[in-house]
């Protein structure tokens, strides 16, 4: 056997494929040199009346046309990739100035958690330059655990996460607030890359929150300070008016007693004014335990009766929940007082108690004024009250005393036709 071809077997850590590129890269040039020979050669031929040229001659000009397509081919692929080169560097100018434009911060995240890429409106928003942050921890640059959480959270399932409000610090030391949503990034596999932060400055918006909830307060305040001195007042008045008549000398020990007593009752109204007001702004926690409602109920209706002796109140039904017993009665001594004052001396009160699957529900019912859609939908604001005398914030503890356990309060009213209150509870509160 004769010696192989090197071109064609395989050495050591060689592949027959790589040893033969050479020949497989040249053979289509043959090929076209050999076409363009016999193509040219023909021609000439034919132009001289069958008298071939020299092989020199035909070889020497089949090279020279195509040398020339190749050129031609050289010069059109070198003007596509300096086109799709043009259009590369316009892509990228056009990104640079929309992140440059955006009044938002734009950060991407890599795998490792580092950040690659920043807008300027990220620097400015941080305090420092957008370079000085490539290349940088995310940790070190938002030195925010829960944020950092959120990325590494977004990173590891690939899912975005919604926007959420942080409070950082700046490089320049100051404290911001910040509303940041994250969304993953994908490479061109679909597999993800890292993420992208965009975030904007809230500082603002929330000092400006901060004054309007301050001043909020201030007007809550104020509002319940004239409550009180409203009450206040009226309680001393009468007060006042029964000690005047004890100075009497010719005052009887009945009279006398009754003043007393007049006074007394006085002192328990501001008393009750006073706690109401306390309820309101140190609201208790809930403590809980197994409440029956139904026996909660005929309580209730028999302490209004007792407090007010035109009031015909009647409890029914019976279901149980987990909740806290006094914060329930509370709430519920609310709902029927309201419920007696709105309607005619001796016009009956319902308390119904009924168990509606996992729920309770607790509905008071009266046959009273009724309220306009306005009044209903203000029933339960802090301070208003459609009496003279009263604070306003009955409805307010009610409502909150019904979030508290995790329920949910409805009225139903219109004008002239009485109203009802209803109150549903879950029967396990969370």
């Amino acid at each position: 056997m004769g010696s192989a071809d090197p071109l064609l077997v395989p050495g050591p850590g060689r592949s027959l494929v790589s040893g033969s590129a050479p020949l497989l890269f040249a053979l289509p040039l043959l090929l076209t040199l050999l076409f363009a020979v016999r193509r040219l050669r023909q021609r000439q031929g034919d132009e001289r009346g069958g008298a071939p040229a020299s092989p020199e001659q035909f070889a020497f000009r089949a090279l020279e046309g195509t040398l020339r397509e190749v050129s031609t081919a050289r010069t059109t692929l070198q003007g596509e990739r300096d086109r799709a080169e043009a259009r590369r560097r316009q892509v990228e100018r056009l990104h640079s100035l929309i992140l440059g434009s955006i009044g938002s911060g734009v950060v991407a995240v890599g795998e490792g958690g580092g950040v690659q890429a920043a807008n300027p409106a990220a620097g400015e928003i941080l305090g420092c330059h957008p370079l000085t942050l490539v290349g940088r921890p995310l940790a070190e640059c938002l030195p925010t655990p829960c944020l950092v959480e959120s990325v590494e959270t977004v990173l590891a399932t690939g899912e975005p996460l919604g926007r959420q409000e942080v409070a950082v610090v700046t490089a320049t030391g100051a404290a911001r607030w910040l509303g940041v949503s994250i969304s993953p990034m994908a490479d061109a596999a679909g597999r993800t890359a890292g993420a992208v932060l965009l975030f904007s400055d809230l500082t603002e918006v929330r000092q400006l929150q901060e004054e309007v909830e301050t001043k909020r307060r201030l007007a809550s305040m104020g509002e319940m300070v004239a409550a009180i001195v409203h009450e206040c007042r009226n309680g001393l008045g009468a007060m006042g008016g029964y000690a005047r008549l004890l100075e009497r000398p010719e005052m009887g020990e009945g009279e006398r007693r009754q003043a007393v007593g007049g006074i007394l009752e006085e002192i328990g109204a501001i008393e009750a004014v006073l706690a109401e007001c306390l309820d309101y702004v140190r609201p208790r926690p809930v403590r809980r335990g197994e409440v029956a409602l139904g026996l909660l109920a005929q309580e209730v209706a028999r302490a209004v009766a007792a407090a007010e002796p035109e009031a015909a109140v009647v409890a029914e039904g019976d279901a149980e929940l987990t909740g806290d017993r006094e914060q329930l009665r509370q709430a519920l001594v609310n709902v029927v007082r309201n419920a007696v004052q709105a309607s005619p001396p001796g016009a009956a009160v319902r308390i119904v108690v009924r168990k509606l699957g996992e729920a309770a529900e607790v509905a008071v019912v009266d046959r009273g004024r009724g309220m306009s859609e306005e009044e209903r939908g203000h029933l339960c604001d802090p301070f208003f009250t459609t009496r003279a005398a009263g604070t306003g914030l009955g409805m307010s503890i009610v409502k909150r005393i019904v979030a508290a356990h995790g329920g949910q309060l409805e009225v139903e009213s219109a004008a002239g036709q009485g109203s009802t209150v209803r109150i549903l509870f879950p029967v396990e509160v969370a």
